[in-house]
């Protein structure tokens, strides 16, 4: 459709020459262009020329025509049509361009020109009656040169033709009046505003003056602030491009005869193929090769026509970076003429989205870069990939065969929604085959990889019906790759391994592996499918999963190796005739898996839904029992780990054994039960979790330990009467049936079980290990004990049923409370016939308090007889407590029965054996009693070493009655093992713990805060006077002080008592007043924050916070000085003490408060070593007092061990004498002295050398012990150093530091203060 608007472009110059002479009307004819030149009068009435044209005129029309016909290599649809004339235009125009515009269906625009059209495009466009494609006309009033060289007066024509050709062929807008319309050109959609918005997007605004970029070469676009219409926007910036063909004007003397290099990418992005462009164009260059020599020139070829390649018989072409972006446009190579085509891709990357229709061509892809065929690709002949990548796109391609020997192949379904490839025959050396989302089907059957070739992508290599595909070598198969195998397709693998990781995958109706290296490996990936194998290889995994689905028998000797499982699908039988590997499991879930190794070992064995069967020796480190039968043939299966289970839908046949290893477990879950000729055995454990567990037959139990009901009560092992299972252990809350049946129970290991028993049955208990029963046992119940120990426990007034119970010599029977502080101690009755044999040993562990009703610990009922062995040879009795009963003499009935001999074997533990002498046992009108009588003098009173402990020793053995369970029973027990055993250092450490010797230890510790707090003070009041060469002001004058201190106060701790350790942060404000030159007053107020600990046979730690008020004074009389500090301080003590001994440890918890008082007086003299007075030494001479007391406190937490304290003080005095060297060290910007110190004195302390406090039981308060801390240091070195800095005229910091030393007893601290004069 022709537009119906009239563009003008137009050049505008400098030139003001006349004009030449003309010549006549004249027609020049080149390769693209008809052009009339119209003479003087010719041309219709609004072109009519108005000059005739010289001979060199013509010439250069010519000239000019050549240039723009060499320029493009495009050749037009037909002539492009024009005329030029000279004719009267405005002033300061040079020429003008008319163009011929029409609607065109442009990527980003809708207008061309025709000459755009015809020639660009090579389309065509119809020309009216009197139309052209354009008309130029030339201002006759200008100078024009046609020469080679421009004159400085003159305007080159060939430059001004050449830029209104150039509007023609499309730098030009249709922005002609300063907006845009409906319609917009090439030059249009190429231009561009700062945010990337193009003219007619929603965006784009246009404003003049702005800067615009056109194009990708670095262009703008000449866009003055006042719009010039057929200038404005139609030319190039001559700022970005001065040496621009089209800009706007051109001045006298310049000679522009060609597009710029900017100008000419510019044309190529408009589309025009210039004449140096390296692309073979089809629509250009002619659409049909039959030469190599057609493309020798060009870099790549560009398929926007269909193409066709037909050279002579037998010929290679070489096709370089084959492109194209429309699937229209198809390559097609002749057929029937044996050819070989090379699609080399050196210069570039190219994707061509036309088929390729190679019919029986050989294909060659040469080049490092890569190539995409999007269109399809499709050849009878082969293709061989030797460099770069080929990438098939199109949705249907067919190779004959496929040569892999470099680069990459792939097939990717990129846009579209699957692509598939079809290889007759596929052979491979080298580089890789790339899937992405695609199908490689294999249609023949002669396919070899060898191990240079990698696969790797998501897609499918497919097997067609019948095919084969060979491994040579080692390779490996990554990403998602899946190998489709199932239409009867097999899989060789002739050397060598093939590796599947991350996704991969296959299925595959059989695998071959071809020699015995050759192997298979699954890596981690859990989906390789097998449905047949053959050949004795490897199958390998690192935690991946091979799955054998066979519908048929199988029989399979290969190797396992690695990690991994080896699942069994499919109803035909598996039979494995290798040896096995630990690291691999077996999942059976139809079928069966058969193991016909003579020695086999696997990782777990899994029955889900399958069978496995066992010929001779296996193992596994789990077994996983769901749905299925294990079937063991006269074979041994051992078990190792916990995770074995066995579930209702699951058994275990046969005959033979079930070996559980060490540390492992088997579980049985739903019920089950073993009726044929299965032994478990080992040393492991079989937990019966739930349901009923049922032995029957010939099944029976040899060694390994059998937990019934480990979390639930309704669990059961049902024995019936099965008499041949002897357990390493029996542990559980579950219950045990028997049917006249018997149990041995032979432990290896010490067991508890809390269940029940029905039914009659025995228990024949042997082995070193002891087995602890908590149930209520039963009176059908026989209980032999011929090795090891049997302790029943149970907090009930209802004894423990037995039917009988016989001790054997090497055997113990113990009954023993269910805890300290239990309500009952354990009894038995029994209602059979009973015996304890000579060497047999009896147990009791009991509350003699609980024991005082006469009740026998073991009963018997009518009828039913106890006989025990007694004297040297018959039986040992053991009995020990906690607590001790308060009667000075002991009875206690032991059984119900009959006692041969006159006496039992007692050994006596605890605080049966510390309190009481004298024990023994006698019968007494059928029963067994027990006598004793209480010691009348403290046994542990004897052994006590130390004040503290025998203060302890007081405490407890006084304490009356105690209730066993408390802190004080442990206690009590703790000590009298210790004791019992001789061990009489542990019981006097004990002793000393209980009795606190960690609490002295605050009050020595607050003493210790008050004499560094008085010494920081003493320090501060030392240098508070005015310097005697102080220019005086008016007095008294004020001063303030602030510092920061800390501290460490330690006492080392000794048999006699425990040390302390004191670590303390705080602060101190002070004011004081110079009173006069001589006199100075002040006081100070000190918070401390301390934390306290204190190790020795107790622990104690918490916090000890100390807040101080201290007042001094200051008197200087000539060279005497006088000090005088009197502080008073309050302390919060929030303590934790500990006392830890072998049953466990208690903990006791205290606050309380103190209060602090000292004094010191401290004498100085100045000696001065020099005439300055620079430097002065001091002798020096102190005396102090100091009192500090603890308020009364009683522990908490403890129950009856807690202690109460009662009130504790302590007074100490103090001498001291030596050395203060102060001077001054320099001085500061402002003229004042930077001062220090050091001092050095010896320490004498007076009073009381040990904090000591009174103490008692809460749970016998009246009776008070004292005990003592460690001893105070008493003669030290105090050693000490200062150093104040005047920071201003008015302020002074100063640091300060001080060591207290003596033997043990160590006090360090450090100040940091600010002072200010005010």
């Amino acid at each position: 459709m022709k537009l119906t608007l009239s563009i003008l472009s137009c050049l505008t110059g400098l030139s003001t020459l006349a004009p030449m002479g003309w010549a006549a009307t004249h027609e020049i004819t080149t390769k693209n262009f008809h052009i009339t030149l119209l003479g003087n009068g010719d041309g219709p009435a609004d072109w009519m020329g108005t000059r005739d044209w010289s001979d060199d005129q013509i010439a250069a029309v010519t000239t000019t025509l050549n240039i723009w016909d060499d320029t493009f290599r495009n050749t037009a649809s037909r002539k492009i049509e024009a005329t030029i004339s000279w004719g009267a235009l405005e002033e300061g125009v040079l020429a003008g361009s008319f163009s011929n515009y029409v609607e065109y269906d442009g990527e980003n625009y809708n207008a061309a020109t025709s000459t755009e059209v015809i020639w660009k495009e090579g389309e065509d466009v119809v020309l009216e009656e009197g139309e052209m494609d354009f008309r130029l006309q030339f201002n006759p009033v200008y100078g024009f040169s046609t020469g080679n060289t421009t004159p400085q007066n003159a305007t080159d024509f060939i430059s001004v033709l050449l830029h209104e050709i150039g509007h023609n062929v499309g730098f030009n807008s249709l922005n002609d009046t300063g907006t845009y319309g409906e319609y917009y050109t090439i030059w249009d959609s190429l231009i561009t505003d700062a945010q990337g918005n193009h003219p007619g997007d929603a965006g784009f605004n246009y404003q003049t003056g702005v800067s615009y970029t056109i194009g990708s070469g670095g262009l703008t676009v000449y866009n003055p602030f006042v719009f010039a219409p057929g200038s404005s926007m139609s030319h190039v910036d001559a700022a970005s491009d001065p040496n621009a063909l089209m800009q706007y004007s051109i001045g006298e003397g310049i000679q522009r005869r060609n597009p710029s290099d900017q100008e000419k990418a510019l044309l190529a992005e408009m589309g025009w193929v210039l004449k140096d462009d390296p692309t073979y164009y089809a629509s250009v260059d002619g659409a049909s090769i039959t030469d190599q020599i057609d493309l020798n020139f060009f870099t790549s070829v560009l398929v926007n026509r269909n193409m066709t390649i037909d050279p002579g018989e037998g010929a290679t072409i070489v096709l370089p970076s084959l492109r194209g972006d429309k699937a229209e446009y198809n390559v097609t190579i002749t057929a029937g003429k044996a050819l070989t085509v090379n699609l080399s891709n050196t210069a570039m990357d190219s994707i061509c989205a036309g088929e390729v229709i190679g019919n029986d061509a050989n294909f060659i892809k040469t080049g490092a870069k890569n190539l995409v065929l999007g269109g399809g690709f499709s050849t009878s002949g082969a293709l061989d990939v030797q460099q770069g990548g080929l990438v098939l796109s199109g949705a249907s391609n067919t190779i004959g065969e496929l040569k892999m020997n470099g680069g990459t192949f792939g097939v990717s379904q990129l846009a579209r929604e699957e692509a598939t490839a079809e290889v007759g025959k596929l052979t491979g050396t080298r580089g890789s085959i790339n899937l992405l989302h695609s199908t490689l089907t294999l249609t023949g059957t002669d396919n070899t990889i060898s191990s240079g070739l990698k696969l790797v992508g998501s897609g499918t290599v497919a097997l067609a019906e019948g095919k084969s595909l060979a491994f040579d070598g080692s390779n490996t198969i990554g990403d998602a790759i899946y190998i489709d195998g199932t239409r009867n397709g097999t899989l060789h693998i002739t050397q060598g391994t093939l590796a599947f990781t991350n996704q991969a995958r296959m299925e595959i109706a059989t695998l071959a592996l071809d020699s015995a290296a050759s192997t298979l490996n699954a890596g981690a990936t859990r989906n390789i499918v097998i449905h047949s194998i053959t050949g004795d290889g490897v199958l390998a995994a690192q935690g991946g999963q091979i799955t054998l689905d066979t519908a048929n028998p199988l029989t399979w000797n290969g190797t396992l190796q690695g990690t991994g499982t080896l699942s069994k699908k499919g109803a035909g039988a598996l039979t494995l005739g290798s040896a096995g590997n630990a690291g691999f499991h077996l999942d059976s879930t139809s079928g069966a898996i058969i193991l016909a190794s003579e020695s086999s070992a696997y990782g777990a064995m899994m029955l889900n839904g399958g069978g496995i069967s066992i010929f001779h020796a296996s193992s596994t480190t789990r077994f996983s029992g769901q749905e299925g039968a294990l079937t063991l043939n006269d074979a041994t299966l051992e078990m190792s780990g916990t995770a074995n289970v066995l579930t209702e839908n699951a058994s275990i046949t046969g005959t033979g054994i079930l070996r559980l290893n060490a540390d492992s477990m088997l579980a049985i879950r739903n019920g089950n039960k073993l009726d044929t000729d299965i032994t478990i055995a080992g040393s492991g454990l079989l937990a019966v979790q739930e349901g009923t567990f049922t032995l029957s037959g010939n099944a029976r139990f040899d060694g390994a330990a059998v937990a019934v009901g480990p979390e639930s009560a309704a669990a059961a092992l049902d024995l019936g009467s099965t008499r041949n299972s002897m357990v390493g252990g029996l542990l559980g809350k579950g219950s045990v049936i028997f049917n006249n049946g018997e149990l041995a129970l032979h432990a290896g290991k010490s067991s508890v079980f809390s269940g029940s028993f029905q039914g009659n049955g025995t228990i024949n208990k042997a082995g070193k290990a002891a087995w602890t029963y908590t149930g209520a046992g039963s009176d059908t119940l026989n209980l032999n004990i011929t090795e090891g120990e049997v302790a029943l426990i149970r907090d009930s007034a209802n004894p423990i049923l037995l039917h009988s119970l016989t001790v054997d010599a090497t055997g113990t029977l113990t009954l023993a409370m269910a805890s300290a502080g239990a309500a009952h101690n354990t009894t038995l009755l029994l209602n059979g016939t009973s015996q304890f044999m000579n060497g047999s040993t009896i147990t009791l562990v009991i509350n003699p308090l609980l024991a005082q009703t006469n009740t026998p610990f073991i009963s018997t009922e009518d009828g039913a007889t106890l006989t025990i062995q007694g004297d040297r040879n018959g039986t040992t009795l053991n009995i020990e407590s906690n607590v001790a009963a308060p009667e000075r003499m002991l009875e206690l009935v032991l059984f119900e029965g009959n006692m041969v001999g006159s006496y039992l074997n007692i050994n006596a533990y605890g605080a049966l054996g510390t309190y009481y002498s004298e024990l023994h046992a006698e019968n007494r009108d059928g029963q067994i009693v027990l006598t004793g009588t209480r010691k009348a003098d403290n046994a542990l009173l004897a052994t006590a070493d130390t004040s503290n402990s025998a203060a302890g020793a007081v405490l407890l053995w006084n304490c009356g009655e105690i209730k066993d369970g408390t802190e004080l029973s442990s206690l009590n027990r703790a000590v009298s093992n210790a004791w019992n055993d001789g061990d009489y250092a542990r019981a006097n450490r004990l002793l000393s713990a209980s009795a606190g010797t960690a609490i002295p230890g605050i009050l020595a510790a607050q003493r210790s805060g008050l004499r560094r707090e008085m010494t920081f003070i003493r320090n501060r009041a030392e240098t508070m006077g005015l310097n005697p060469d102080y220019i005086q002001g008016d007095l008294p004058q004020v001063n303030g002080w602030i510092e920061a201190n800390g501290g460490r106060d330690s006492l080392d701790g000794s048999n006699e008592g425990n040390g302390f350790t004191l670590n303390s942060w705080g602060g101190t404000a002070g004011l004081d007043v110079n009173c006069s030159e001589n006199f100075t007053l002040g006081a100070a107020f000190s918070a401390n924050y301390g934390d306290y600990s204190s190790d020795g046979a107790d622990s104690a730690s918490g916090d000890l916070d100390t807040y101080y008020v201290s007042l001094f004074g200051h008197y200087r009389h000539r060279k005497w000085g006088h000090s005088l500090i009197l502080s008073g301080g309050w302390s919060d003590a929030d303590i934790t003490r500990s006392v830890r001994h072998e049953l466990g440890s208690y903990q006791a918890s205290f606050s309380t408060t103190g209060m602090s008082f000292g004094a010191m007086y401290e004498l100085t003299y100045d000696l001065a070593l020099n005439k300055r007075r620079t430097a002065i030494l001091q002798p020096v001479a102190n005396v102090s007092v100091m009192h500090s007391s603890v308020d009364g406190f009683n522990e908490a937490g403890a129950g009856g061990a807690g202690l109460r304290v009662d009130d504790m003080d302590i007074t100490t005095g103090s001498v001291a004498a030596g050395l203060r060297l102060k001077g001054v060290l320099g001085s500061n910007l402002t003229g004042r002295d930077i001062t220090g110190e050091f001092r050095v004195l010896v320490s004498q302390d007076f009073g009381e050398d040990k904090a000591q406090a009174n103490v008692a039981y809460l749970a016998n308060p009246g009776l008070v012990q004292t005990i003592r801390g460690a001893k105070l240091g008493r003669t030290g070195v105090q050693l000490g150093a200062g150093l104040s800095i005047p920071c201003s005229d008015y302020g002074t910091v100063y640091v300060d530091g001080n060591a207290d030393l003596r033997s043990g007893d160590t006090s360090i601290g450090g100040a940091l203060g600010y002072r200010y004069n005010f």
